[in-house]
């Protein structure tokens, strides 16, 4: 039987009509992606100064679980993430074995935020455009008494 003899069945047990590609789901988002990557984001600004902050397999995996959407996360949801995520792939460097077995997930520190240095309470940025104008024309005026 061809798919469009069987087709009008189809849409009349399940009351939906449209294309077939309105049926194809993708794979590759699974649906706790969206746990996974607001999981690795705290832990990711939560890790302070580490320079390579990594956390267990499990552990990860039991907060992940416990948010919403994230209920069958698992391990093979976790390297389908890392494999087909950009979100997910920007965030973790590697998952690894260490030498008792124990299998972390290693996360890139945060990326700094443009114009800061690390420093955010810092006050000696340069002087910026208009500030070198200013201090030019302030300069100009106490040099012509």
């Amino acid at each position: 039987m061809r798919f469009n003899e069987f087709r009008p069945l189809y849409e009349d047990d399940f009351g939906m009509g449209g294309e077939l590609g309105d049926f194809i789901e993708d794979d590759a988002d699974h649906e706790a992606d969206a746990a996974l990557v607001d999981t690795l984001r705290e832990i990711q600004f939560s890790a302070g100064d580490k320079k390579l902050p990594k956390i267990t397999v499990t552990a990860l995996m039991n907060l992940v679980k416990n948010k919403p959407g994230g209920e069958a996360f698992d391990l093979n949801a976790l390297e389908k993430a890392k494999q087909n995520n950009e979100a997910v792939k920007s965030i973790i460097k590697s998952i690894e074995d260490d030498d008792a077995g124990v299998k972390y997930v290693f996360i890139n520190p945060p990326e700094p935020i443009d114009g800061l240095d690390g420093d955010v309470g810092g006050g000696d940025a340069g002087p910026t455009a208009p500030e070198k104008t200013v201090s030019a024309m302030a300069n100009r005026a106490l040099s012509s008494r």
